[in-house]
């Protein structure tokens, strides 16, 4: 996809962004993911290129559906970050398990680590979530 952006408070902030992806699905219900992105700004240390990549596997079950999942992305940003005296980038790195339970209830869990390792410290990040999503059908 190609395309822009547009903040509705700051025109700076907004961005023209360039997104490629693959998607392949493998032998033996394996899924995987590659993507590129570009996002560009006024500001060269908000202007980045990331790429990532993505894989999973779906487990059938008798009554359940486990789907674990690894991605990793590295996003490097353009200009040095004039606080710091670098410029910014870091590593994300995401992984869980998604179950599902089969047949006519939508009851999934989700739970899954989200880590940014980052040149700089203050964007070291760890998020754990867990999510339970029900839905009628």
């Amino acid at each position: 996809s190609v395309g822009q952006t547009d903040s509705p408070i700051n025109q700076t902030n907004s961005s023209e962004y360039l997104s490629l992806q693959a998607l392949l699905s493998l032998k033996s219900n394996w899924n995987m993911r590659i993507n590129y992105m570009k996002n560009d700004t006024e500001f060269g240390f908000s202007s980045y290129q990331s790429i990532g990549v993505s894989v999973n596997k779906k487990f059938n079950f008798q009554k359940i559906e486990i789907t674990p999942f690894v991605e990793i992305n590295k996003r490097v940003y353009k200009k040095e970050w004039a606080a710091y005296g670098v410029t910014r980038s870091y590593l994300q790195k995401y992984f869980g398990v998604s179950m599902k339970k089969k047949g006519s209830s939508g009851l999934t869990v989700d739970i899954s680590r989200t880590r940014y390792d980052s040149n700089i410290v203050i964007y070291d990040n760890q998020i754990n979530l867990i999510e339970i999503n029900y839905s009628f059908n």
